[in-house]
């Protein structure tokens, strides 16, 4: 019986793994270094985030810090790093069958986890998160450069420090 489980455990750790990958692959396509920056620092720190706050605590500061307003005068809103992330665990979560997103908002996760999640769907949801969590910062880590490293290399420099 234990061999029937290994695959199909192994194969949700793939797809937590290629959804991951993604993820990381769409934040290294945005024009804004510093973005990337904060979205890796945010990505390393999530699972500790839920371990200390818990998973919905650690939603409910993705969403406050999730929009910045549009420089230029527009009242347009913009996804942060923070934001991003919010938007990729619920993006995952729907995935998994725990949220209903039809209208695809980016905070759908925060909003399942406060209005309908039981106990049980709570624990199983946190459970989760923190294992798509290892893997965004696994890849994170790998793939996107750090702030400092960004600041080392200035304009007209070549190099600077990893």
């Amino acid at each position: 019986m234990i061999e029937e489980k290994q695959p199909a455990r192994r194969l949700l750790e793939q797809e937590r793994g290629k959804f991951a990958w993604n993820c990381i692959q769409e934040i290294k396509k945005l024009p804004s270094a510093e973005l990337q920056a904060e979205y890796r620092t945010r990505a390393l720190t999530f699972n500790q985030m839920v371990q200390i706050n818990g998973l919905g605590a650690t939603l409910g500061f993705l969403k406050a810090k999730a929009t910045k307003e549009q420089k230029g005068g527009q009242e347009q809103q913009v996804l942060s790093a923070y934001g991003y992330l919010l938007q990729h665990l619920t993006n995952w979560m729907h995935q998994r069958g725990f949220v209903a997103n039809e209208d695809q908002k980016f905070d759908a996760l925060l909003s399942w986890v406060l209005e309908e999640a039981d106990r049980e769907e709570y624990r199983r949801a946190t459970t989760e998160c923190l294992a798509f969590g290892d893997w965004l910062r696994r890849f994170a880590e790998a793939e996107l450069s750090k702030e400092d490293s960004q600041q080392a290399t200035g304009p007209g420099q070549q190099g600077g420090r990893e």
